[in-house]
């Protein structure tokens, strides 16, 4: 503060003084440090450093060292400060409205999540930065929350969600909502065929169908076909068949099993006629056929002996493809040695009686008489004793008459006269009488 003097003095010479005082005030000074918007981004604040003054606002509420909720709707604002002792004495700073849209909020991260029918349906998780809120809809944009506030969110079926972060202290929003999806995949449905009926101790070949991978029980393997060997009881086997979503489907299958019937021959005969020859057996587990002859019970009788072999054949009943075969070879049905006639050649007298030739045949033999060694028609049948007519020789065989198998060779037996004696007296032809 100054006081001036000043002396007037008049054409006379007269003079005169005057006092003036100046009195000076501090100019006014005002800093912006900070504008920030509020947490609700509905407002900011600003704040300043001021001297030599009071500051006055365009709006907002003065705190302190700042201004604070100034409405975002307010362009800019203008901060003055005056000199309380001289209002003429002003400092003002302008501040622009800062930018208090909504930062972007990052969406929630989640994963899709595929089940198999059947399964339980599992809660949909997904995650957000702290802070933040995750909301659930049904649709990629607008609508209304279908859940609130949760991370996780349990749907009963299938089907696509979307989920929203959100600021709860500004209210603001992701810009995009993240697609969580449910995938329920059906069962693969698993098939076995095969063989249902084998016999014993065969091979069985199973194909599965219905998915990518394939596990057998008993240690069948994994690929799609599985092969056991040597079954010799009824067998279910199982599968589980997974595809190409890891879902899995289980089938079973039956392997029934029939015993081979058994077969074992006992006895090969000739017939007593050698003209045919018989098969004895014994089978069981099915019924018994044969190439030829005539089966009655557990014999074959009837078979000609031209005839080499014989297939036997038992055939179950439960599975004609079980079955046993066995080929019989004919026996040797051939005529055994028969043994000749034994007989006695005789010899007569001229003029007298012919007897009856004679032979022995063994037991159960019969004797025909031929006149030739070999060949020709037997001039007696059946009798140990032939009367020829005349001498001569002639031929016994012996024939088996059951087999009709005869004696390799025929016994001779001959007839012959004696030489006829011719008789002669000698002597004197006349004598005296002793009379």
């Amino acid at each position: 503060t100054t006081t001036y003097t000043v002396t007037v003095s008049t054409v006379n010479g007269c003079t005169d003084e005057a006092d003036f005082t100046v009195n000076v005030a501090l100019q006014p000074t005002v800093a912006i440090t900070n504008v920030i918007c509020a947490v609700d981004l509905l407002s900011y604040d600003v704040s300043f450093v001021a001297t030599n003054g009071v500051l006055a606002t365009m709006a907002g509420t003065i705190s302190g060292n700042s201004v604070v909720n100034i409405p975002v709707t307010v362009p800019s604002i203008t901060l003055t400060v005056t000199n309380s002792l001289n209002n003429a004495c002003v400092a003002t700073a302008s501040v622009n409205t800062p930018n208090c849209n909504c930062p972007t909020i990052p969406p929630p991260m989640g994963n899709n999540v595929a089940i198999c029918q059947g399964a339980t349906i599992p809660a949909l998780v997904v995650s957000v930065a702290s802070g933040l809120q995750v909301n659930w809809y049904t649709t990629a944009t607008g609508g209304a929350p279908i859940l609130i506030n949760n991370t996780s969110f349990l749907p009963v079926a299938a089907g696509t969600w979307y989920t929203e972060s959100l600021d709860p202290a500004t209210g603001c929003f992701s810009n995009t909502r993240t697609p969580v999806t449910l995938t329920i995949h059906p069962l693969p449905i698993a098939d076995i065929s095969g063989p249902a009926n084998i016999c014993a101790g065969s091979s069985a070949t199973l194909t599965a169908t219905g998915g990518g991978n394939y596990l057998w029980s008993s240690s069948g393997g994994t690929m799609a076909n599985a092969t056991y060997n040597n079954i010799q009881t009824n067998t279910t086997y199982t599968v589980t068949v997974t595809d190409a979503n890891g879902c899995t489907d289980n089938a079973a299958f039956t392997v029934n099993v029939t015993a081979i019937p058994t077969l074992t021959v006992t006895l090969v005969e000739c017939a007593p006629d050698q003209q045919s020859y018989s098969i004895s057996f014994t089978a069981t587990g099915g019924t018994v056929t044969s190439s030829t002859g005539t089966i009655v019970s557990n014999m074959i009788s009837g078979i000609p002996i031209s005839t080499s072999s014989v297939v036997l054949t038992v055939t179950s009943s439960i599975n004609t493809n079980c079955l046993i075969t066995q080929t019989v070879s004919a026996p040797n049905c051939q005529c055994p040695p028969v043994p000749a006639p034994i007989g006695i050649n005789a010899a007569i007298c001229p003029g007298a009686t012919i007897p009856t030739l004679t032979v022995t045949a063994a037991a159960g033999l019969q004797v025909n008489w031929y006149t030739t060694a070999t060949g020709g028609t037997p001039v007696a049948t059946n009798t140990l004793g032939f009367t020829p007519i005349t001498t001569g020789t002639w031929y016994a065989e012996t024939l088996n008459p059951i087999t009709n198998c005869v004696s390799d060779t025929r016994t001779a037996v001959t007839l012959s006269n004696h030489p006829v004696p011719v008789a002669s007296i000698s002597g004197t032809s006349a004598v005296c009488s002793s009379a």
